[in-house]
C-alpha cells in the first residue's frame, strides 16, 4: 500500500491589490520543491464557467450600492500611499452585477451624470464608481438615480444617496 497524497492549489490575489482577470492563452506557473518521484501522477482540471440566464434574471434585484448612503467616505476606498495623513480618491462599489452590463447614473432631473461599462469575470460582480461626472468633475451631494442595463437578462433601477 502506498502513500497517496494529494493538494489542492487555490490562487487568491493578495490583499490591497487590484484583481486581473484570465484570459484565453494565459499560463499558469506552478513550481514545487519536492523532487519528482517514478510513482508521481500530476492531474489538472479546469471548469469553463457558464451562464444560467434564468438565475441571473432573478438575481438582478440583488444589485446594491456599497455604502448608501455615501456619508462623507467609505471605509473600503483606497488610501493615498504617497501621503498616509490624505484621503485616497472617492469611490462606491456597485455589487452583484452580472458578467456583462452597462451602468449609467442619472440626476433626479433626469440629466445623465456618468456611464460605466462593467464587463467582468462571472465570481465578480463589482464595479467601482470614482464620483465624479462624465466630465471628470466631482459630484454635487444628493440623490442619484442609477439604471443598470444588463441586455437580454433585464435591467434594475435604484437611487443611491450622497451626503457629504
Amino acid at each position: 500500500v502506498g502513500l497517496n497524497i494529494s493538494w489542492q492549489i487555490s490562487i487568491r490575489p493578495a490583499e490591497n491589490t487590484q484583481t486581473i482577470e484570465h484570459a484565453p492563452g494565459d499560463i499558469f506557473y506552478i513550481a514545487t520543491d519536492r523532487p519528482f518521484d517514478e510513482n508521481d501522477i500530476y492531474k489538472y482540471k479546469t471548469y469553463a464557467s457558464k451562464i444560467d440566464a434564468e438565475k441571473a434574471t432573478s438575481e438582478l434585484d440583488e444589485i446594491r450600492v456599497v455604502p448608501n448612503p455615501y456619508v462623507v467616505t467609505n471605509i473600503l476606498e483606497p488610501l493615498d500611499r504617497q501621503n498616509p495623513r490624505d484621503r485616497g480618491p472617492r469611490r462606491i462599489y456597485f455589487d452583484k452585477l452580472p458578467a456583462s452590463c452597462k451602468i449609467k447614473i442619472y440626476t433626479v432631473t433626469g440629466e445623465l451624470v456618468k456611464e460605466i461599462n462593467h464587463e467582468s469575470a462571472f465570481d465578480n460582480g463589482q464595479e467601482f464608481w470614482d464620483l465624479t461626472t462624465k466630465d471628470n468633475f466631482p459630484i454635487a451631494y444628493g440623490i442619484y438615480i442609477y439604471h443598470v442595463d444588463a441586455g437580454k437578462l433585464g435591467e434594475k433601477i435604484g437611487r443611491l444617496a450622497i451626503i457629504k
